[in-house]
């Protein structure tokens, strides 16, 4: 099993970011809460560019419409494409894979994928890139394959 590496002195010298993913990977047995009730699909943008939220379907007709004013004004301050998240703290969202010396790399063989989703995955890579998400990997003496994970189609109310 990896373990994670840190040239700090101590916990006290963690980031909050590193506090916080310490935290909250302390139960990892623990399942997620459940949603208490149905949620509702709001499009807060237009045909051509849908920007779908979800809320609670149980709310009271008169907190309904405050949260949709509220959102609808404040919906610039959200993000719904990667070119719109620039300036992430690299702290919170930078991933580095620390290897103790000794330990032996892997090499994975290469796994075929169809066509139509060889297609998305180059896609979804050249949309990371352009928007200064990822780059390529200093650790190219090993890789490990890409399981892409088909999201379900919903649409907006």
């Amino acid at each position: 099993m990896a373990e994670c590496i840190y040239d700090l002195d101590g916990p006290d010298d963690l980031p909050e970011s590193l506090k916080l993913v310490e935290f909250l990977c302390a139960e990892p047995e623990k399942p997620p809460p459940k949603v208490q009730g149905p949620l509702e699909i709001i499009d807060l943008g237009t045909e051509e560019d849908p920007r779908p939220i979800q809320i609670s379907g149980l709310l009271e007709t008169n907190d309904w419409a405050k949260i949709i004013y509220r959102l609808q004004e404040f919906k610039d301050y959200f993000a719904w494409h990667y070119t719109e998240m620039l300036g992430l703290d690299s702290t919170l969202v930078e991933h580095r894979m620390p290897i103790n010396e000794g330990y032996k790399l892997v090499n994975q063989a290469p796994q075929r994928m169809s066509k139509e989703i060889e297609e998305k995955v180059k896609e979804e890579i050249e949309r990371l890139v352009k928007a200064g998400f990822i780059r390529p990997a200093k650790y190219v003496e090993w890789l490990a394959n890409i399981v892409p994970v088909l999201k379900a189609i919903t649409k907006a109310v």
